[in-house]
């Protein structure tokens, strides 16, 4: 559910689209996140066409490394 769809005063989980970021801002994220343990912002940013740049100045405004992190830990939850 996207962040704009949530009930008032609910939060989005982690690894849904934040409030305020961008679509492409969470495309980028997304593909950081679905990467698993090849995850790099390199590898992000030449998938998507973008600067590396770019793609740091993202994952630390939007916190991508502790989101795709609690992202693995649920998927662990989910399988187990």
């Amino acid at each position: 559910m996207a962040a704009g769809n949530l009930p008032q005063n609910a939060q989005p989980e982690p690894w849904e689209r934040q409030e305020g970021e961008s679509a492409q801002a969470f495309q980028g994220f997304a593909a950081y996140r679905d990467m698993g343990a090849e995850r790099s912002l390199a590898k992000v940013a030449q998938k998507l066409g973008k600067s590396k740049a770019l793609m740091e100045r993202w994952s630390v405004r939007w916190q991508w490394v502790m989101r795709a992190d609690l992202w693995d830990d649920e998927m662990d939850r989910l399988s187990r």
